[in-house]
């Protein structure tokens, strides 16, 4: 415990105020005190705080908060900006809500998050209202665990994505082999669950766009997973664009009982600007058909593209309510480094927290209640992503995943398996990004596998 670098979590408040290179600090450990200085706008400030910790992870966690706290109360106090999350920059609000529950009782842990991370009363009231329908979902079961599946590919990449994926129309020559070594882990991977007497919640199979696939491949990977008894069943869709009678069909006859038609958008000309191939009148048609199917149907809607004001994603907002599917996510624009639109000199919305107030308050209205939150960097604002959904409907896989509450065996290119283990150790095992790096690699990354989930 003798070293101490916290110049990552300093950097991380210092973004959220575009602070850069215009403030300086530095912490220290002098005994048992953890020295705060900071140089900012002329001034200097030293802050001491008595470490109370018991154990190396307690003793980091402590140092890694007080410190961002007192940067965050500098830059605050110097430039009069009241971020909504605070000093809070963790992806998974919740969990640590939960956590600190569990620590120091209910009303204790609504007291921290005001007055030490300071988070803002509304913020909070989320929070809680998430928590409160997530607790009969969590479950502690060490043998308890989702299945994920990725598919890298896409039927062409939207302005906003970072994710790596694969252009279908230009990886013809891979896509075989992909498929072929996805069948092979998930078959290894079945072996695995079995072996170590695993009991699974969900599957999940996402991307890039997994129904940018051909038929036939799709028609292996799904039979691969046969035999696998879950509760929920997850096949991301996503664009309207890739939807057919023929797909629908498939998944139906293989289990699946969930589908993602995501419009990101109801204004078309939107939809051009950031790469989409579909209208909202596509992504209507697509609803529609996945409900006579019989499916649960989320649609993802996202805050701060492009163009967008207000007025246009209110528009988006009660367009898609109007429909009632069963999920809606409401994702805040992040403009990551991979992204196309970083290198488009684009400058996020200003009025991106009044674009989620009100979806907040629209689905609320309408009998959606906000289930899983998690928040990202370089989102418009410092703001969050929320998963609203009708009663009885909440998807278990995003839940798990995003409070870490159970175990992920994920199989993929670029697709990483967390083991969860009692007392909140998590360990991750990620498999390549590159798809031939993956099919190249397949035999040993299983071995890895089995090694990892052993015991």
């Amino acid at each position: 415990m003798t070293g101490l670098d916290l110049s990552y979590d300093l950097n991380d408040i210092k973004r959220l105020f575009g602070a850069g290179d215009e403030v300086w600090a530095h912490c220290r450990l002098e005994g048992s005190r953890l020295i705060t200085e900071i140089d900012y706008g002329g001034k200097s400030y030293s802050f001491s705080d008595e470490i109370e910790a018991d154990g190396e992870i307690e003793f980091k966690r402590f140092c890694r908060r007080a410190a961002k706290k007192r940067l965050y109360g500098v830059l605050k106090e110097n430039t009069g900006e009241l971020l909504p999350w605070g000093s809070l920059t963790g992806i998974r609000p919740v969990s640590l809500f939960s956590r600190t529950v569990k620590e120091m009782g209910y009303e204790g842990a609504q007291r921290y998050f005001l007055d030490f991370f300071d988070v803002s009363p509304k913020k909070l009231e989320l929070l809680k209202r998430i928590e409160k329908v997530q607790r009969k979902y969590l479950r502690d079961d060490p043998k308890a665990c989702d299945l994920y599946v990725g598919i890298p590919f896409c039927r062409g990449r939207c302005t906003y994505c970072s994710f790596i994926s694969a252009e279908i129309e230009k990886s013809g020559g891979l896509v075989d082999d992909y498929a072929g070594c996805l069948i092979k882990e998930i078959e290894f991977v079945k072996d695995l669950i079995e072996k170590n007497r695993l009991a699974v919640n969900s599957i999940y199979v996402g991307g890039g766009t997994p129904s940018s696939l051909p038929i036939e491949n799709l028609r292996g990977i799904l039979g691969a997973l046969k035999g696998v008894k879950v509760r929920e069943f997850t096949f991301e869709a996503g664009r309207p664009d890739s939807f057919s009678e023929e797909l629908l069909q498939l998944l139906k006859r293989h289990g699946v009982n969930r589908v993602s038609v995501n419009p990101q958008s109801a204004n078309d000309e939107t939809l051009k600007k950031i790469g989409r191939r579909h209208t909202f009148s596509d992504c209507v048609k697509a609803y529609e058909l996945a409900k006579r199917y019989g499916f649960a149907v989320n649609m993802d809607i996202i805050a701060g593209l492009p163009g967008e004001g207000l007025k246009d994603f209110m528009r988006t907002v009660d367009a898609v309510i109007s429909l009632k599917p069963h999920n809606v996510t409401v994702h805040t624009l992040c403009v990551k480094s991979g992204a196309i639109l970083a290198r488009m000199d684009y400058s996020h919305t200003e009025c991106a927290s009044y674009m989620l107030d009100y979806a907040q308050q629209a689905l609320h209205n309408r009998g959606y209640n906000a289930y899983y939150i998690y928040r990202q960097k370089n989102a418009a604002g410092n703001l969050e992503n929320v998963g609203y959904s009708l009663k009885g409907y909440e998807c278990l896989y995003n839940i798990d995943n995003m409070e870490d509450s159970v175990s992920a065996i994920a199989c993929g290119g670029g697709a990483i398996s967390k083991r969860v283990y009692p007392f909140g150790r998590i360990e991750r095992l990620a498999n390549p990004k590159d798809i031939r790096t993956y099919c190249l690699k397949i035999s040993a990354l299983l071995q890895k596998k089995a090694v990892f989930f052993s015991g």
